[in-house]
This record gives structure tokens, sequence and C-alpha cells, in this order.
């Protein structure tokens, strides 16, 4: 199973993009991360990194800011980043764009992300069917956000259904308990971790954690608690 952090987890206390964060996932037991690109000014950090930074992952992913026509050049920038990182996949919301032609060119591995309750659209499977008719990418199921839109978690369903083939990277986190994405062996919100598919999907944390303590913590609740649903 590959399974490890989003670097955000911990941005109350540590920079995002920072190799002493990732030694901090990496001690955890992490083989998988996500590079959290929240600040567009960061890109120069981004730029600053080595493959070497990211030893000991098995699967490394990007999470995208909101990019669009208008900032061209820093996509270009990434793409160069990417030639050297080659990132597994490059995680996008697609909510806000209406012009999937800019995107068809580009080299990222783009994987879509399924929206929370709080966007208009990009939430369900026909959302998410008009966007792949426009631009053929994979998907992010994020299953928090599933939970956030139907806690039933019968939506989860319908994506995997729908999209089984398309899916490259899976979030998980509680939600609602604390904040937003929370830690989920606080919130105890298992329903969210049984909507997991039982398939060798790459699973990227985001539950926001207060500490390192707290993060070691979520990380040994989820690990455990998918290990046990595979036995």
């Amino acid at each position: 199973m590959k399974i490890g952090f989003s670097t955000g987890c911990l941005h109350r206390t540590h920079d995002r993009i920072s190799p002493k964060t990732f030694d901090i996932f990496r001690k955890v037991g992490c083989n998988a991360i996500e590079l959290m690109w929240n600040q567009l000014e960061d890109i120069e950090k981004i730029e600053r990194l080595s493959r070497e930074d990211f030893n000991g992952f098995e699967y490394v992913s990007i999470h995208l800011p909101r990019l669009n026509e208008s900032k061209k050049d820093l996509l270009t920038r990434i793409e160069k980043v990417h030639e050297r990182l080659r990132f597994d996949a490059a995680v996008l919301h697609p909510d806000e764009i209406t012009d999937w032609t800019f995107f068809k060119n580009i080299t990222l591995p783009i994987a879509i992300e399924n929206m929370d309750a709080r966007k208009i659209n990009c939430k369900n499977v026909g959302d998410l069917q008009k966007v792949f008719q426009n631009i053929n990418v994979k998907m992010t199921l994020d299953v928090a956000h599933v939970f956030d839109n139907d806690p039933s978690m019968q939506l989860g369903k319908e994506l995997i259904g729908a999209f089984e083939k398309r899916i490259a990277e899976i979030h998980v986190s509680g939600y609602n308990y604390r904040d937003l994405h929370d830690p989920i062996h606080l919130s105890r919100q298992n329903q969210i971790l049984d909507a997991i598919p039982l398939i060798d999907i790459p699973i990227i944390i985001e539950s926001v954690c207060l500490n390192e303590d707290e993060a070691r913590k979520e990380f040994e609740y989820i690990s455990f608690y998918l290990k046990n649903r595979q036995n």
C-alpha cells in the first residue's frame, strides 16, 4: 500500500515546501507524499527541489494552486520542474476552469479532484463527465469531499463505478470535525475510510494536524484500519 501525507497537513507549524518537512513524513513511515503548492510565489521554492529530496517515497504528487490561461508562465515553469522530479500526478481543482483548451497541451499528469459541498459544480458523476468530455485526464477521488456532499457515501460508489479506471490517487481525512480536513483518528468517521476502494491506488492523507505527534497518530490509525480491511 502506498500511503502518505500532503505536505500541507502540518502547515500550521511547518513549511509546506521544505525537505525538513518531507523528512518528518518519511520518519513517520510514509512511502507516498503530495507536495502542496498553495501560494503562487512558492514556485521558486519548488524549483530548488531535487529528486533526492524525495528519496524513500515510492509515489510523489503535487497539488497545484488555482491556475488558468493567465498563469501560463507558472505552468511552463512547473512543467520544467516535472521534467526533473517526474510527479506521478498533478492534482487540480476543476470547478473554476471554464476553458480546458489551455490545458490540452500541458505535459503534467493532471488528475482532477471531485469537489466539496461548498462548490457549485464538479461534485458528482454528471459534473465530472462534462470535464472528461473536454479533456482526457486522470482523477483524484477525495472521499472526505464525498462525505461532505453525501454522508451516506452512496456518491462514492457512484464515482468509483463511473470513473474507477481514471482514479490515480485517493485523498482522505476527517471532515467538519474541527475545521474542514481534520484527523480521522479524532473524528472516527470510519465511513469515510470504508469508501476507499480495495484496489492498489496511492492514498494521500489531507488531515490538518496540530503537531508531529498528531500526524503520527493519524498515519497509524488510517494505515491500521485500511490494512485490517484488506485482510
